[in-house]
Order: C-alpha cells, then sequence, then structure tokens
C-alpha cells in the first residue's frame, strides 16, 4: 500500500511539472583554467515543450591561491563579459550556439547543428541532489569524457550546455579532469513566455557547426603564420602553438587535431 501511494505521488509530481508552460534550472557553471583560477558561471536552463535556451555568463573568478600553477600563463581565459547562449528547436533537435566572443574570431556567429547524440552509459550508481532522487550515466563527446547525475522525477531529455539523451532532466556534470562542471542551484516552474530569448539577435552570422570549425581553424592557422613570418629574418626563433586540449569541444566530427604549430 505504501508503495503504491509512493508511486502515485511520484507520477503526480511528475505531472505538475511537466504540464507548466517552462521549466526553469539554475546551475553553477565552472570552468578551471589551471588549479590556481577557477572561473564561475551562473547559468539558467529554460524549458518548453517546443524549445530550450541555455544562458551562462560570467559571475566571478576564485583564485584558490594554489601556487603549483603560479607561473603558469592563461591566454585562452575568455572575457568575463562573454555570455554563452544555446537555442534548442526540441521538435526539429536543432541547436544553435550563439558565439559572441572568441579567442580568434571577433565577429558574432550563430552556430547551427543538429542535436548532438550523446551515446550515454547507465549505470546503477544513485544519489540525492536536494530533493531529487538521481541516477548516474557517462558519455564521452567530442573528445573529453563526462559523468552526469540525472532525474526520472523530471522526464526532461535535456541539461545545461549541449547534454541530452537521458530518461530525466541532468542536475549534475563534469568531464573526467573536472576542468569543467555543472552543479545545480534550483529548479522551478514559471508561466511567462521565453519566445524572446529564442530569437537570433541581429548582427549574428549563421553558418553551419563544420563550417564555423573550419573558419576558425584557419584562423588560428593564420596567426601561426603571422607569427612565424615577422620573426623569419631574426637570430633566434620565435614559435607560436595553439592547442583545444582546454576547451570544452577539443574535437568534433569533422576534425580529430587538436594541436596547432
Amino acid at each position: 500500500m505504501i508503495q503504491k501511494l509512493s508511486f502515485i505521488v511520484f507520477v503526480f509530481l511528475s505531472q505538475i511539472i511537466t504540464a507548466q508552460n517552462n521549466i526553469i534550472v539554475e546551475y553553477k557553471d565552472y570552468r578551471t583554467f589551471t588549479k590556481s583560477i577557477i572561473n564561475v558561471n551562473s547559468a539558467t536552463l529554460y524549458i518548453t515543450s517546443d524549445n530550450a535556451y541555455y544562458k551562462s555568463e560570467f559571475f566571478e573568478k576564485i583564485n584558490t591561491g594554489s601556487s603549483i600553477d603560479a607561473n603558469v600563463l592563461v591566454v585562452n581565459d575568455k572575457n568575463p563579459e562573454t555570455i554563452d547562449e544555446i537555442i534548442i528547436d526540441r521538435k526539429k533537435k536543432t541547436l544553435t550556439q550563439k558565439i559572441s566572443a572568441d579567442l580568434f574570431l571577433t565577429s558574432k556567429y550563430a552556430v547551427v547543428e543538429n542535436l548532438p547524440k550523446m551515446i550515454w552509459k547507465l549505470t546503477s550508481d544513485k544519489k540525492s541532489i536536494g530533493k531529487f532522487q538521481c541516477k548516474k550515466a557517462t558519455t564521452t563527446f567530442r573528445g573529453r569524457e563526462y559523468e552526469a547525475w540525472y532525474t526520472e522525477q523530471i522526464p526532461v531529455s535535456l541539461g545545461p550546455w549541449k547534454f541530452n539523451g537521458l530518461p530525466g532532466l541532468i542536475l549534475e556534470a563534469k568531464d573526467k579532469s573536472e576542468t569543467f562542471k555543472w552543479e545545480l542551484k534550483s529548479v522551478k516552474n514559471a508561466t511567462f513566455s521565453i519566445d524572446s530569448k529564442i530569437n537570433i539577435n541581429k548582427g549574428y552570422e549563421i553558418l553551419s557547426f563544420k563550417n564555423f570549425d573550419k573558419k576558425r581553424v584557419n584562423k588560428i592557422n593564420d596567426k601561426i603564420n603571422i607569427i612565424r613570418t615577422r620573426n623569419a629574418s631574426r637570430d633566434f626563433k620565435v614559435g607560436f602553438m595553439y592547442t583545444t586540449d582546454q576547451e570544452r569541444e577539443p574535437i568534433n566530427e569533422f576534425r580529430n587535431q587538436t594541436t596547432f604549430r
């Protein structure tokens, strides 16, 4: 009798959540540049039956005081004013990432791709996150190994950033090196529309994920060639190397190369 009642309550709560016009999920979005520098973004995921909108913007920089890599120069630190935005059309299964700043590209881009297919391995591990019962899953996506904790109490196959494909909302995620990590702050229902958030603002060049990656690689190579040319006549050689290893997507379906010289 008690088990049956618990099941009824679980179903009822799920229906309450999914029946709402919108779900708002708030996360802390961490990026560890070095042992001593951690950027913390404030991130919000808005979900409707048709669309999802994810926005992550700089909140604070944490200096851990570690001296292990105190002399390391971080050259790929994003501008604190940078805002990451992702729009998902849940019906068409497309994803658009709005990129307003990049280390090599100065224009604004709306990068369109099919909703990435993440192949998850479900595990038997369980834990509670707040009031939600969660299960663990792992995947490898574009050069990074991730683990995620999702709850079937909210049967929405989405999560922060580009995460999708699990039988419930992802509340926590991190990659194996813990360079990138997301932690839940809150989940709540909302009644206002998010239509204004899912529009592509004027000034954004729309292009495919493949073409954006190609454009960026060309700019990296251009930068290397400029430095090489400027130093060609010197008695000593000045080299320049860029690696995508510390980026969120170091490789992709169209490129396996991570180091450029």
